[in-house]
């Protein structure tokens, strides 16, 4: 159970962390996302030099499989890879739902919390063939298919 406080009336009030059988759900991290981050969508698309492609992703809720609108986080990007953390609360549940994933310039897609795979495997666009962004000559002809080796 988290306790948060009002700080105009300084009044304590509790968030409950609920799942199907009613015990408490520690997901500290998919609520820090979710309460110290704006919203998500100005992140996006995530572009990469290869032409791999990250559009908004389809959050739903990981107990009721209800889509979550209220989606907070950030993403960190470099040329290699992008780190996207991602979290929204339910109002049916009163729980939040975390997703986090790292996604690789030749599209590579890692789960690293909660439902990333699942949310962004639908979100990635890759191209058939990723170029080196220098050159122009081909690295992988199959990047989804080979990144999985």
């Amino acid at each position: 159970m988290m306790v948060f406080m009002n700080t105009s009336t300084f009044e304590e009030f509790q968030i409950s962390h609920r799942r199907a059988d009613d015990d408490p759900v520690e997901d500290e991290h998919g609520w820090d996302t979710y309460l110290n981050n704006g919203p998500i969508e100005r992140h996006f698309p995530v572009e990469f030099a290869t032409g791999v492609v990250v559009d908004r992703p389809v959050l739903r809720c990981a107990l009721c499989n209800g889509v979550l609108h209220d989606i907070k986080g950030r993403v960190r990007k470099t040329a290699a890879a992008a780190v996207i953390e991602a979290a929204a609360l339910c109002p049916d549940c009163n729980d939040v739902t975390g997703c986090d994933v790292r996604v690789s310039s030749n599209g590579e897609l890692e789960s690293l919390h909660g439902l990333g795979l699942r949310t962004y495997a639908a979100s990635l666009g890759v191209p058939a063939i990723v170029r080196d962004p220098v050159t122009g000559s081909p690295v992988m002809l199959h990047p989804y298919l080979d990144s999985r080796q």
